[in-house]
């Protein structure tokens, strides 16, 4: 190492001045026959000419065209970087450093712009990965479609002698031995024993069973399966998950509740609510087995015994559990979200990505494209947001969403962009009737005008994929079988695909007290 004294006393000399006078530039001018004299004069006055190890030339005109000091220090490993290029100090001292502070520096460019270190864990890469195999395939990921399936099958055959990796000795064996790692404590012939398994499962159920042996309930459900042991499809794990919740809030519930509607069962009562929970399997809930208006007058009944339903659709519990588990938590007036007052918040414009963003977090339908997009801020935070779009004649208010309990939040938003368009004469907007019975609305002065008929999506891959995907035109791209001369539900139904209704829409209205002509 050296110090600044050196060239303090380059400067005084006017060494600096002379290199460049002569117009050296890189450090083979340097070692030029009429470059000896400065040559020389800097290996007598320098010590690091020698006493560094791979200093050379090119580095001394590099640190004085840099002017500098000292030779830089490596951010990755503190080493003195001794690489230059075009007369500029590399950023690392080698190309091992050099990739870990690229990474480095990528990962926090990325956690700047979208709050994680990886673009491909951000939700919005996931949904354009969606939109594009959507596209391409009629699927949400590729490695759904029959044609991975089949190329899947043909790579185990002819690799292993089976369609599956599973089935084969190899993976049993693997599995045997992560299994004693994992839970050295539990006997794996006990698992391997039919009749224990029977026995426990028939006592205690399959995710009792799984809490006694201290492992996972899909472990559990595997061995019933590979035993043959009948499984219990009339309340699934997610159901049970999904009570034990509702009672983990400190609720008394009655499952499977037969008494209020005179032997049709309700899933989920809590009595000192007035509130009951369906939890609807997608394929039990299909209209392979169930009427178009099921769900409807179930939810209709109910409301006319003052009782509130809620139907909780399985792949919301599946993908969007943490929104579930909120608003339940909000229906039954326990939620712990902080409260923030909407007095204290400024109305502010968002773009699209922080919309998609809020609403893909705190909305169970996630977000919805459109145009005006106001925001509540407590503390530079977005708490609060609502959305706008004309559509079909009229402006609907699509999304209203908080990410705390904001007193006065809907309000504030919507006032603000009724002032702002006064030339809006009126405020359309619908609740979904699975999950709202309109309180916001009717509290904020909207009139219910009318209540829709239920509509449909399509069981399709284990998901509720949304009608459009199914037209006529898109058909022959998703289905195995086609025929154009049938209708749409004749040709999904032929291929094992099968509508969900849901139960209707309330549709609201609000006139615009600020309306001008």
């Amino acid at each position: 190492m050296f110090n600044g004294a050196y060239f303090i006393w380059v400067r005084y000399m006017n060494l600096k001045e002379e290199i460049k006078k002569r117009g050296i530039t890189r450090g083979y001018d340097m070692v030029k026959k009429e470059n000896s004299d400065i040559l020389n004069e800097c290996k007598k006055q320098f010590p690091f000419y020698t006493d560094i190890k791979g200093f050379n030339s090119s580095l001394f005109i590099t640190m004085i065209n840099e002017d500098i000091c000292d030779l830089p220090i490596c951010p990755i490993c503190g080493s003195q970087i001794k690489r230059a290029d075009k007369n500029k100090f590399n950023k690392t001292c080698s190309k091992e450093c050099s990739h870990t502070y690229t990474n480095e520096k990528r990962k926090k460019t990325n956690k700047e712009r979208y709050g994680t270190e990886y673009y491909s864990k951000t939700d919005e890469f996931t949904q354009k990965v969606k939109e594009t195999s959507i596209q391409r395939y009629g699927v949400d990921s590729y490695t759904k479609t029959d044609e991975y399936l089949e190329k899947s099958k043909q790579t185990c055959l002819s690799k292993y002698g089976k369609e599956h990796y599973v089935h084969t000795d190899d993976f049993k064996e693997k599995a045997r031995t992560s299994h004693f790692k994992r839970h050295a404590h539990i006997p794996y012939e006990s698992l391997e024993d039919k009749e224990f398994m029977k026995r426990m499962y028939n006592l205690h159920g399959g995710q009792v069973l799984a809490d006694i042996l201290g492992i996972n309930h899909t472990t559990v459900y595997s061995f019933l399966s590979y035993h043959n042991i009948e499984i219990n499809k009339n309340v699934s794990y997610a159901e049970e998950e999904l009570a034990r919740f509702v009672e983990s809030l400190g609720f008394d519930t009655n499952r499977n509740e037969r008494t209020v509607l005179n032997g049709r069962e309700i899933d989920i009562y809590i009595p000192s609510k007035k509130v009951a929970i369906e939890f609807n399997g997608l394929w039990w809930h299909s209209s392979k087995f169930v009427e178009p208006n099921y769900h409807k007058e179930k939810t209709d009944r109910l409301t006319q015994k003052g009782i509130r339903l809620i139907h909780v659709w399985e792949d919301d519990w599946r993908d969007k559990k943490h929104i579930v588990k909120e608003t339940l938590k909000g229906i039954l007036g326990v939620s712990d979200k902080e409260r923030v007052f909407a007095r204290k918040c400024s109305v502010e414009y968002v773009s699209t990505t922080e919309a998609k963003k809020f609403f893909d977090a705190y909305h169970i339908q996630g977000y919805f494209n459109s145009k005006y997009k106001y925001a509540l801020k407590y503390n530079g935070e977005i708490v609060s947001m609502m959305m706008f779009k004309k559509t079909r004649g009229y402006m609907e208010l699509t999304r209203f969403a908080s990410s705390k309990n904001v007193i006065g939040g809907f309000s504030k938003l919507l006032h603000a962009f009724l002032r702002e368009y006064p030339e809006v004469e009126s405020i359309v907007s619908f609740a979904d009737k699975c999950w709202s019975v309109g309180g916001v609305y009717l509290k904020n002065g909207f009139d219910l005008i009318d209540t829709t008929r239920p509509s449909y999506q399509y069981y399709y891959k284990a998901k509720r994929m949304k009608k459009q995907h199914f037209r006529h035109k898109n058909l022959k791209h998703i289905l195995s079988w086609y025929d154009p001369n049938v209708s749409e539900r004749d040709n999904t139904e032929m291929n094992g695909i099968y509508r969900i209704y849901d139960c209707g829409l309330l549709k609201f209205e609000i006139s615009n007290p600020h309306h001008t002509k």
